[in-house]
Order: structure tokens, then sequence, then C-alpha cells
């Protein structure tokens, strides 16, 4: 190789490496740790909220990955007052013991969220008696909407093909692990203690004992000593 063309390679170089020095970093560049995306990666929708405690977070990165059970629902400050979900919820926690925010979360999205601003969140969480581990969520309306459809509108047979989506957000809760793929519903309004027990179906199984095959996570039954392991 002449050194002219030696010498132009490496000014290419230099330029495309001061180009990148000076691009600002997108999103999705910024130091986030890397971590292998679950089997429902391409339909839960990766989009920014904000958390009662003013905290911003990715739907799908910040709330459903590294293992975490959650528990989701939709609500309204407003609704709750008439159609008290998350008054039910409260009592989830108890049954959860120190699980909540460790293994555990409840995810409560409101669907009013023009009024439901980080700070009236903050301050019905609080009369909630919300522990650490339950966090009540808003953002802009069309992310807001995408996740409501995806959780929780459903098309159903109908004589002349399939039924339009039923949006069924207000008395259901989604439950489920992504680490492990397994998702479930729920009313809202049921038995706390059941909640809970339902929770701890789809828990994925303890790291496998030398010479045991454990085999893949499963959703099993209640056991009756359900969350105090």
């Amino acid at each position: 190789m002449s050194q002219s063309r030696r010498d132009l390679l490496v000014a290419g170089a230099a330029a495309v490496s001061a180009s990148l020095a000076a691009r600002p970093l997108a999103a999705a560049e910024c130091a986030r740790p890397a971590r292998s995306r679950g089997i429902h990666s391409d339909y839960f929708p990766n989009v920014v909220l904000t958390t009662h405690t003013n905290q911003r977070v990715l739907f799908y990165d910040d709330l459903l990955q590294g293992g975490k059970t959650v528990l989701i629902h939709c609500m309204s400050v407003g609704a709750d007052n008439h159609y008290p979900v998350c008054d039910n919820l409260s009592k989830v926690q108890s049954f959860l013991g120190d699980h909540l925010g460790r293994t555990v979360f409840i995810y409560s999205l409101s669907v009013d969220p023009l009024r439901d601003t980080p700070a009236a969140l903050h301050a019905f969480a609080r009369r909630q008696g919300a522990r650490p581990g339950w966090l009540f969520l808003t953002g802009a309306s069309a992310d807001v909407e995408l996740l409501r459809r995806k959780l929780f509108a459903q098309n159903g047979p109908h004589e002349h093909g399939v039924e339009p989506a039923k949006d069924c957000s207000v008395g259901l809760a989604r439950y489920g692990n992504e680490s492990i793929g397994l998702w479930g519903a729920c009313p809202a309004k049921a038995n706390p203690e059941w909640i809970a027990r339902r929770l701890s179906w789809v828990r994925p199984r303890q790291p496998p004992v030398a010479g045991l095959s454990t085999g893949a996570a499963k959703r099993r039954g209640p056991h009756p000593d359900t969350w105090r392991s």
C-alpha cells in the first residue's frame, strides 16, 4: 500500500471517529445494562412512563425485565372513588410480605394522564398506603392508550367474523413474569389473598441443584405456605 493511500485511510478513520464522538447519544445508546429480551419483547411497547415519585421509566426495560413478577391494572384517581380497585389491591400488599418491591411489583397505570399528574398520583398513593414496589404510572395519552390496548383489549368471536375489541382494563388485572413468559389475568376486585396466591404461581423456580433436573419454569398450583419462603 502506498504512503499516500495509507494517509488517506488514516485520515478517513479519524474523521469518522471525530464524527461519532461529536454525535449526541440516542436514548437507546445511553449507559443502560444490556439484558436479554423476553419472548414478548416485540409485543410490549417500551414506552416512557412517569412514576408517582416523578421518575421516568421504560415500560419493558425497567418495569418488566429482571425476573420480576408483576401485577398490572388500569385506574384513575377519579374513577377509583366510584369503583375502588386500588383499595382492594392495597390489601394484597399484606399477603406479599417482603416480596413486594423485591421480586413482586404492582403497577397501577392511570388512564386519565391529563388529570393524574405525578403529584396527584403521589398523594393518592399515600392515601392507599402504597409500599415500595407499588408504582402509580402516567405518561403521554397515546402511550397510555397503546399499553391499555395491548394489555387489556380483547377480540372475541362474532357471527360476522371477529367482534370489535372490548376494553376490560377497569375490572381486570394482568399478572405475569416476562423472564419465563408466563402471563394470566384475574379480576382486580377478587379476594386479595387469592390474588397474591395467583402471583405466587408464576414465580421462577429456584436454580437447579447439581445432579437434579427441574425442567422449564411453569405455572404451578397453590402451596399452603405461599409467600413465606
